[in-house]
Order: C-alpha cells, then structure tokens, then sequence
C-alpha cells in the first residue's frame, strides 16, 4: 500500500470519530522492514470487536506514516474512551512519549499497558508513565472487561482479574490473573482490522514449560496451553485463501511441545495441498531435544512448505549451558544438524549468546567450534548469528546477576535494541572484550560460509533464491553470502527461466545445439595482465591464462551455440583436431570449470 492511501485511510474522519478503543503498536523504526501487527494486540482488537465496540488497531506502519500533527488529528477525531499500549524494553520510552501527548491532547481518556514489560514490572512501570490501568498476563479477557466498564456502564474495573487500577494516584493491584485454559474459545485474529503484508504470522499456544533464565517468556507463566491443530490450520488456510497470501511464520517458541498436534497440523495442510495444488511456504521456531527425540517431524513439515527453522543453541559450552537451564547437549544439536542435511530443503537458523553466565575466551572458543563444525555439517542449510546477553526485567538473570558472574551495566539498555549491543560485563571480559568476541565470531562463520560454497549442491543454492524472490523468505545466506555473489545471482535469475539450463542437464545427443553464456556480461580481465582474465564475481577468483580457456570464455557470449563455438574456436586459435575430440576435451572441459564458479549458463 503507498503513502497517501495509509494517510488516507487512518485520517478519514468518517472512520475514526466516536471510537471506543485505540490499541498502539510501537515498535523501533530500525524494525519496520519486518515488524508484523503484534498478535496480542490484534486477538485484543478482534473480541472487541466481535462484541461491538469501535475499535481502531493502530500498526508501526501506521504510526511511522503519521506526524505528530496527523496523530493528534486522528486521536481528537475519534475521542477514545480508551487507548491501549503494547509495552517491551524497547520501546517504553517512545510508548511513555506518546501516551504522555494523548493525555494532553484528551485528558479524558484513559490509558491501559499490557505486554511483557508491563506483566514483568506491574506498578513499577510507573518510573515511565503514570498508566491508569495496567494488564498483566493475557490480555483479551481484562480488556473486554474494561471497555464494557469504561464505554458502557457495565462491571468494576477494580474486580477484573488481571488488572492494577490507579487510585489516589497510585496502581493498586487487583485480583491475580486468570489464565485462558481454551485458546480455542478465542476468535481467529481478524486480519481485516490491519493492512495485510505479504505474509502473516500465527500464534498457536501460550506459555512455556521451560525455564531458562534468560528469557522473558516466563512471565507469562510456566502452564503451556494450545489451540488445537484443526483449528490452527484452518486459520492458516483461510489466511492463504482469502489474502493471496505465500508464507507465513509460527511465533510461538514452543510450536513443536506437543509432536501429536503438529502431525494432525502436517497431514490437514497435506489434505490442502493435495486439493488446491496452493504453494505456501513457512517458518516456525523449535526445541532441539524434541525433534531429537521426534525426528519425523521434520519430514512431516517439510512436505507441507516448512523451509525455515530457528533453533535456539546460546552456547557450544556444556557448562554454560546449565546455567541457562537450557536441558541440552551440543552433541544433540549437531544430531539434528545431520538430520536437516538429510532431510535437506529445510534453512535451519541458530542463535549463539554472546556475553552470557561466567562467559570466558575459553567457553567463547567452544561455541565458535561448535558454530564451525554445524555450517560443515549442512553447508548451505544451516546458519547462525550472535546477540548479546540481554538481561531482560524479571528474568533469573536480570534479578540476580551475580549468581551468573555478571555485572549488568546498562539496565534500561539505552544505548541499542536489545540483543545488538552489551549490556552486562562478565568476571573475565570487559564490555569492549565482549563486542570484539562477537565481532570476530560473525567474521570467522562468514568466512567459513564463504569457503563452503563450492561444497553446496545447486539445487540447494537454488532453493535460497526462490524462497526470498517467491515468498520473501530470506535467509543469512542468500542475504549475506549467495545474493552478495554477481555470478551467482545472475547464474540463478537466468537458472529460473526454463530455457536455460546446466551442462550437466543437457542430453548429450544434444550438447551441440546449446548455447554457452556468461552470466557476467562484460570481459573480465586481469588488471595486471590485460591479456588475461580474472573472475571475480563469484566464491573465489578464477584466472584464466591457457589461450584455449581465454577464448572458450571469450566466445560464450550467447551468440554461438556449441558446435559453432567449436568451429570459431579453431578458426581462431588454429587449435588441430577433429571437433567432436576439441568439444569433449578442451571446449566442454573449461565449460565445467566456468560453471563450477557460476560464470556460464546454457539456453537453447
């Protein structure tokens, strides 16, 4: 959607006046290339709306289109009751500044946080902005129940489950919050409440069974809960169906918990395919030591569109791992690496903690070894990053650094997004020690990527161009590596058209009728010896010195097909032989070599 349309549809008084609810996404303008409309905040903005109140679901897409002028323009047109906050470290600060302009520009209308940093801090989130109500845990249920107090007349606010309510100019704490045991018994989100991006996310459970001391996700709870399959995937279908959609991404860190469920999910979406003939692709996030012990799961997720697949690693460090509570082994990780190389067709991405409990150079070295030994494993397939510690509030880690050895420097984390920058330092490293480490982790893995590429089927390189240019899924090595490669880039934009084709591809009995092309337009040459040439455009440089490879290389232009190319080349060279003996071995040989770099295609 452009500009002036987004302009257009949040500004038309028509829609906006009189509403009763306006929830606020905002998220960091360094995300807005990815950020999706937060699911909580839209699950919210359907029950609202289902049960009748008007209701405006505001993106960060939205926000960023906005001025100030356009947003206190939107806000006195439609006179809220209630406006809603999503709320995470991040972004507390730009939510404390908007909700401190709204209550200048409507002092009447009350103010509501939720989400994680809300659940984590409850009245402390107070030393940002003086909320008038704040949610804790789920949100769908409170929220209803306080628009019908607020809009309609209708309950107590200070009886809701789940909410603190300011009285006397302090948040008082209700009644502790009540858990939704039945995800099914809450509406689909309505997508029609926000513009639809090219794909969507789904959300399938809630809660985590785990514990690890690093993540936030406790704080909603340890009672893992899920909606059930049929139900999930018929989200998913009526998505694709009734939004054109190509792809989308499960979010829940637990998707693969229960392997029954995700099975029933797998064979409806087969049932769909099977049907329709539709082509999707999607993402979801899974537990190593559940496909370790359930390996056909990933099959089963393959053939319905699974193409990527994040893991959560943090250490090559058995010890740190513990400290974590993390309940896994490298040696399991390296397992379910060969098992994605076997399956292939499936990018598996892996996150390392840089910074992490009793963090030395020497626990920093086992998770670089390990990270070396899984791109070996499934080069091409599997692939990783590095973040830095992030002691996120409420956390394990974050109430008590020192049981981990840490020194936390940056609490409010003022300085980055979270995970990209250093906040804590350890007993043995510095901040600065810390982001040098990280620095030469993700150079050593780049390099080591790049090294790899002669080792990658085609078939497999092909896979990254088709996944980001189809559906928009893109992986660390198309961005960094693949598409970064002229040669390759423009070998598999060709490889794409059905015209064109590999050597290895050709019949044999007609090999003469192709026609060689390099995938590099322009003559290469060697800037040292302009007589020569040096390729450079692909994994690594390819000189050409032999006079018969200059000239193969110079002719495969996309001018001469190859039993024309055979007679210019002895034409020209004055190269003896009969020219079926030149083809197979001086003209078909150096062909081999140029494609093994990407340099040439064919087409007919």
């Amino acid at each position: 959607m452009q500009v002036p349309e987004i302009l257009r549809k949040l500004t038309t008084p028509s829609r906006n006046r009189n509403l009763d609810v306006v929830l606020l996404h905002v998220d960091s303008y360094y995300n807005l290339t990815h950020s999706q409309p937060n699911l909580g905040l839209l699950s919210i903005a359907t029950l609202l709306h289902g049960n009748g109140f008007r209701v405006r679901f505001l993106t960060p897409k939205d926000l960023f289109m906005m001025t100030r002028e356009d947003l206190q323009a939107f806000f006195v047109q439609a006179t809220p009751r209630l406006v809603g906050f999503y709320t995470m470290s991040d972004t507390i600060f730009q939510v404390a500044d908007l909700a401190n302009r709204i209550s200048g520009w409507l002092p009447g209308t009350r103010r509501v946080a939720g989400g994680p940093l809300a659940s984590g801090l409850g009245a402390d989130l107070d030393r940002y902005h003086p909320f008038d109500f704040v949610v804790k845990g789920e949100g769908e249920r409170p929220m209803l129940a306080l628009a019908q107090a607020l809009c309609r007349g209708v309950g107590d606010p200070s009886t809701i489950p789940g909410l603190s309510v300011r009285k006397e100019g302090k948040l008082v704490s209700g009644l502790p919050p009540e858990t939704i045991q039945d995800l099914d018994s809450l509406p689909d989100p309505d997508r029609n409440l926000v513009d639809n991006p090219l794909r969507f996310h789904v959300s399938t459970g809630r809660g985590c069974p785990y514990a690890c001391t690093f993540c936030f996700q406790a704080v909603h709870g340890r009672g893992y809960r899920h909606r059930s399959a049929r139900r999930v995937a018929e989200e998913v279908i009526r998505n694709l169906e009734a939004h054109n959609h190509r792809a989308f991404d499960i979010i829940d860190d637990t998707f693969v918990a229960n392997p029954a469920r995700v099975l029933e999910f797998c064979e409806i979406l087969r049932d769909y395919r099977s049907r329709t003939g539709r082509d999707f692709v999607w993402y979801c996030e899974a537990r190593v030591d559940i496909l370790d012990l359930r390996p056909e799961l990933l099959q089963a997720m393959k053939e319905v569109g699974l193409v990527r697949l994040q893991i959560g690693i943090e250490s090559g460090d058995p010890e740190t791992l513990k400290y974590y509570e993390k309940k896994l082994r490298p040696g399991q990780v390296e397992e379910l690496c060969r098992r994605i190389a076997e399956v292939d067709d499936i990018s598996m991405y892996g996150n390392f903690i840089m910074g992490g409990p009793f963090e030395t150079r020497q626990t920093w070295a086992n998770s670089l070894k390990l990270a070396r030994r899984l791109l070996r494993l499934a080069p091409g397939l599997f692939e990783t990053t590095a973040s830095f510690l992030t002691p996120f509030p409420e956390t394990p880690i974050a109430r008590h650094p020192e049981r981990y050895g840490l020194q936390v420097e940056d609490r409010e984390f003022l300085t980055s997004l979270t995970l990209e920058e250093c906040t804590c330092r350890t007993e043995e490293l510095s901040r600065p020690d810390l982001r040098r480490m990280r620095h030469e982790f993700m150079a050593r893995l780049g390099r080591e990527m790049r090294a790899l590429v002669p080792r990658i089927p085609r078939r497999r390189i092909l896979s990254h161009f088709r996944w980001a240019n189809r559906y928009g899924t893109v992986t660390r090595w198309y961005r960094h590596i693949f598409s970064e490669l002229a040669a390759l880039r423009e070998y598999f934009t060709f490889y794409e058209n059905p015209k064109f084709r590999a050597l290895d591809e050709i019949p044999p009995g007609e090999v003469l009728e192709w026609t060689p092309l390099r995938t590099i337009g322009p003559l290469q040459y060697d800037p040292r010896n302009w007589e020569d040439f040096l390729l450079r455009a692909s994994y690594r440089p390819l000189r050409l010195t032999d006079p018969i490879e200059k000239e193969v290389y110079a002719l495969s232009v996309g001018k001469l097909n190859l039993g024309r190319l055979v007679q210019a080349l002895q034409q020209r060279t004055g190269l003896p032989g009969d020219p079926s003996s030149v083809l197979e071995n001086r003209v078909l040989p150096t062909l081999r070599r140029l494609e093994d770099h990407y340099q040439v295609i064919f087409h007919n």
